[in-house]
């Protein structure tokens, strides 16, 4: 299904209601010197740090009251700090103006027109909304949403970036008798057209006039506020759905995020009266650049009257500028009341998280929260839950215009405000502590960051829990969701579920008819969009070229241009369908020991090192995140060769001082891939990759469980048991001899691997892109395969036939049978262990598997046979895989196998999880197996297949009739033969012993 996107205007009502308001200051207006506050000198820093600490104390307001605290924070302040008695005296005062605009539990933070109070939220709406998010975090580990570059520290629960508004892409009901709520929301999914608009162009004409830099706004993107109503008692509503929130599912969050926001109004308030006030206070210290030097000595004649002024400038000293008597500011000329107004907000949810394994909180970036198009004029937070970390500030920073001064007084500025020339016009404001149960609202004008911290008890978890509210400006309206129906396909495919005919249909199904359905939006989808909004909002993005033309990729990784049009081609596919990195460590082997040959065949010294160093690096994991293309790409794996390249040489660029992106001095196809084909480098890296884990994963641990194996077998040489034949009771044998059978399954794997390993290690390198060679120096494949060899301590050659080696992947599918054998041995054993082990009581029993952990979740004391279970499936699973590289090495059509990613995707993840799953079944299985020796004396004696002992003695006949009668009656078989008279009792014991059957 496709969907047209139609060029047309909205016919969407986007005007406010809210016409009395003027637009509201925000962070991406552009004048001739940039939009910021006049700058603070360094003597009012020292002022706000002093003022910041004692407000920072706990019931500030009460102690300054008291004459002998006030005198002691004085006494202290003169004795710690650089600050005079007239400037103390000055923060003093300014507290008790400070003091007297608190409001209830509001007060103004440590930050001038940052509002803060602890005690917004009772206790009870606290722990409610603490169980509602619980829904949002216990979800599966692949379902959780990991902020793109934060080391899996900050887990989005609710995030406006994912599945936003994307131009030519979301549907827009364009209807102004139409608009979307909370009730009708999931019925509004698939409805209205996806529409190309100037998403500028909303806004009203005064606000699109403003000018504004190009990297403040997106052509493409837009977060979706949701609608709020405020009553004229403050009650809140919410009347349309919140983004990535569901409202059903998630119903009664929504009720809680409408009462804790209608706690953040006052704070709102606070923030939006400062703002439309010049932030509530000027400046405490007025400047007058003519008057802060004093008279100089007069200065020497040097006949130089071009020079005179920079004399005089360079030689007196500087009066720093100093405060007056505080005065309380002027009653402020507006105030802000978001009472009886419709709102829109955006909200987020969010969990900073850190384990005994990721300690440490690094800190976050100065930003200010979305782009122009969103218009996010103030941010509320609530911090509703805190655990086992240190303490954490949120810190505040402001834009500044440059400060006047006299013409080249560079050494004036510096030291009234420590400003020097080159440097960003920011300076800092302060922190906010951020505690449990503290809510917190400022202006977007001032960027902020979260400070670093780390765990208090570095043996347990600690988080920190937030729920947010950005309020776009109350002047205006944007596209919100109102207009814009659900996108998440999640939403859409639980809603048709269990409607006909979706409910007759197997779940697979219905998934698959999804697969052709172009909306909503998959979670994939909307993670690409959330990381481009991500390097959009950052700036962090660089241009590249290749022959199709330039293209944007993200500037914090080294792959190209042909990386990025394959990560917008090929999205197919999880997580973990991405090329696997032993293939990109092989890949990096490859590529330094080309270059190694490349430079005895004249590449240049320097970009040959350079191009080493890089390989290197990539052998050694480094840039195991620069790798991110799927497996479901083209079938020669031509562009995660590309991608390996690109890394490459703009890795090996970097390292030589050049441009990133530039592809000089080092080309990726010119000089990385010099002499190389896709064709050839992927199956030769393939082969590398596979030999490679074999050695290092799968043979030590098929040796480990041989080992230990064939330990059991000779601690259980002595112990006697009933052998059994189709299941049946069978010929009696020791307990070692049926672990000996294992053990030489395991032993005779290893050798059929060791059969096909030879054939592994001929490599395809030097058959350039059909097998001739074209482009390559005379014994190019040989030398790279000798250099390959000294690298790994492999006996990697020449492959004989390069024809056979592009073409064909045999070898592979070889390995892959070899494999598969493996995991049948591996099925058996596991299996006869299980139900060897089955019981306790109604099982067969005879051995005693180790108790790992419990077994049922109803059935208490209930433990299970789980390695055996977990290696069966293991088994299970190479099977599968062995399948399908069979087809892929069907598919090799006359010069190429184009099947090479399908191929060693499978080898490879047989070769991970069979040793994975050996070493797990040998230390937490076999190495404790014990025998029931109860039970498997009980079965030899109850046995009726001893019988066939005395075949030699009374002949098969009779044997036969003394089993039946002892089974039929229930005797056993002594008492059988007896009762036949075909043995006396001393010749059946003589002839009926277990340990001389064995």
């Amino acid at each position: 299904m496709s969907t047209e996107v139609k060029q047309t205007s909205l016919s969407i009502n986007l005007q406010s209601e809210n016409t009395d308001l003027k637009p509201f200051p925000h962070p991406f207006n552009v004048g001739s010197y940039g939009q910021g506050s006049e700058p603070k000198t360094l003597v009012e820093f020292d002022l706000m740090r002093l003022s910041a600490d004692i407000r920072s104390k706990l019931n500030w307001y009460e102690k300054m009251k008291n004459d002998t605290i006030r005198n002691k924070w004085k006494q202290e302040a003169l004795q710690q700090s650089r600050l005079t008695e007239k400037q103390i005296d000055y923060v003093l005062a300014e507290l008790e103006y400070y003091d007297s605009i608190r409001d209830g539990p509001i007060e103004m933070a440590t930050v001038d027109g940052v509002w803060q109070s602890d005690d917004l939220v009772h206790a009870d709406m606290k722990n409610s909304l603490i169980e509602c998010v619980k829904t949002l975090e216990n979800v599966p580990k692949n379902e959780q949403d990991w902020h793109p570059g934060t080391n899996n520290q900050v887990l989005d629960l609710v995030h406006p970036s994912l599945f936003c508004f994307v131009n030519q892409v979301s549907r827009i009901i364009n209807d102004t008798n139409l608009t979307i709520n909370v009730t009708n929301a999931l019925q509004s999914i698939g409805k209205g057209t996806p529409i190309d608009i100037n998403l500028k162009s909303l806004l009203p004409a005064d606000r699109q006039k403003q000018k504004s830099a190009d990297y403040t706004r997106s052509e493409t993107y837009q977060w979706l506020p949701t609608e709020f109503h405020v009553s004229r008692d403050g009650e809140v509503k919410i009347e349309s759905y919140i983004n990535n929130l569901h409202p059903v599912k998630h119903k009664g969050l929504y009720l809680f995020i409408e009462q804790i926001f209608q706690r953040f109004i006052p704070l709102f308030n606070k923030v939006l009266t400062d703002l439309i006030n010049d932030q509530g206070k000027p400046n405490r210290i007025k400047v007058d650049p003519h008057r802060w030097y004093a008279d100089s000595e007069p200065a020497v004649n040097d006949n130089d009257d071009d020079d005179d002024d920079d004399d005089d400038v360079d030689t007196r000293s500087i009066i720093i500028p100093d405060v007056n008597e505080f005065q309380i500011p002027s009653p402020l000329t507006s105030k802000i009341d978001l009472r009886g107004r419709k709102l829109q907000v955006i909200v987020k949810l969010a969990n900073i998280v850190l384990t005994p394994d990721n300690p440490t909180y690094p800190g976050g970036v100065w930003h200010v929260e979305g782009m122009e198009n969103e218009h996010i004029v103030a941010t509320g937070i609530y911090y509703y839950s805190s655990s086992n970390l240190t303490q954490s500030d949120l810190q505040f920073r402001t834009v500044i215009r440059e400060p006047n001064y006299e013409q080249d007084d560079r050494r004036g500025v510096e030291t009234v405000y420590g400003l020097v020339d080159n440097i960003p016009l920011n300076q800092p404001l302060g922190s906010v502590i951020t505690k449990e149960d503290r809510c917190i609202a400022f202006p977007n004008i001032y960027q902020h960051r979260v400070a670093p911290f780390q765990l208090n008890d570095p043996t347990k978890i600690g988080y920190r829990k937030i729920l947010v509210y950005f309020l776009v400006d109350p002047s205006l309206r944007i596209l919100s969701t109102a207009h814009v129906p659900p996108q998440q396909s999640h939403w859409y495919t639980d809603l048709i579920r269990p409607m006909p005919p979706f409910k007759y249909l197997p779940s697979i199904v219905v998934d698959k008819i999804m697969n052709y359905v172009d909306f909503p939006m998959t979670m994939t989808q909307a993670k690409q969009h959330h990381m481009a909004q991500v390097h959009a909002l950052n700036g962090e993005t660089r241009t590249e070229t290749d022959t199709f033309g330039s293209i944007g990729v993200p500037a914090k990784y080294y792959y190209g241009a042909q990386t990025a049009r394959s990560i917008m081609n090929f999205d197919i596919g999880l997580p973990t369908d991405r090329m696997p990195l032993p293939l990109i460590e092989a890949f990096g082997l490859l590529k330094k020991a080309c270059a190694i040959v490349n430079k005895q065949f004249k590449l240049d010294t320097q970009l040959a090192d350079a191009i080493c160093q890089a390989c290197d690096e990539i052998i050694a994991g480094k840039w195991n995140e620069h790798f991110p293309l799927s497996i479901w790409q083209t079938g020669s794996g031509t562009q995660t060769n590309m991608n390996v390249n690109e890394v490459i040489s703009n890795r090996a660029i970097e390292i030589l001082g050049g441009t990133m992106g530039s592809k000089t001095p080092v080309h990726p196809n010119d000089h990385v891939n010099k002499s190389q084909s896709s064709n050839d480098t992927f199956p030769t890296a393939m082969h590398i990759a596979a030999a490679l884990e074999l050695t290092r994963r799968l043979y030590p641990a098929l040796k480990h469980l041989h080992s230990k194996l064939k330990k059991k077998s000779e601690e259980f040489s002595s112990i006697y048991k009933i052998g059994r034949t189709h299941l049946q009771d069978a010929v009696p044998m020791t307990l070692g001899q049926e672990f000996s059978g294992y053990t030489h399954q395991v032993a005779m794997s290893i050798e059929r691997l060791q059969t096909c390993e030879t054939r592994l290690y001929q490599l395809a390198i030097g058959g350039t892109a059909v097998g001739t060679g074209i482009n390559t120096p005379k014994g190019f494949g040989k030398f790279v395969a000798q250099t390959l060899a000294e690298l790994t301590q492999l006996p990697f050659v020449d492959a004989p036939n390069k024809f056979e080696a592009l073409a064909t992947h045999d070898t592979m599918v070889e390995l892959s049978g070899a494999l598969n054998t493996l995991a049948v041995s591996l099925m058996k054993i596991a299996n006869d262990i299980r139900m060897l082990g089955s019981g306790p009581r109604c099982g067969i029993g005879e051995l005693k598997l180790p108790e790992n952990e419990p077994g049922s979740s109803i059935m208490p004391g209930k433990i299970n046979p789980t390695q055996c279970e977990a290696m069966t499936m293991v088994a299970a699973q190479v099977m599968g895989n062995h399948v399908a590289v069979t087809v892929g090495g069907s598919m090799g059509h006359f010069e190429l196998n184009v099947f090479k990613p399908l191929i060693i995707k499978n080898v490879l993840h047989s070769i991970r999880i069979l040793a994975d799953v050996c070493n797990s079944f040998t230390d937490h299985c076999v190495v404790g197996i014990e025998p029931n020796t109860a039970v498997l004396e009980r079965y030899i004696q109850e046995s009726l297949m001893l019988v066939t002992a005395l075949n030699p003695h009374i002949g098969y006949d009779k044997a036969a009739q003394i089993a039946k009668k002892a089974h039929k009656e229930g005797t056993t078989l002594r008492e059988s033969a007896l009762a036949l008279e075909y043995l006396t009792g001393e010749e059946f014991d003589k002839y009926v012993n277990p340990k001389d059957m064995v």
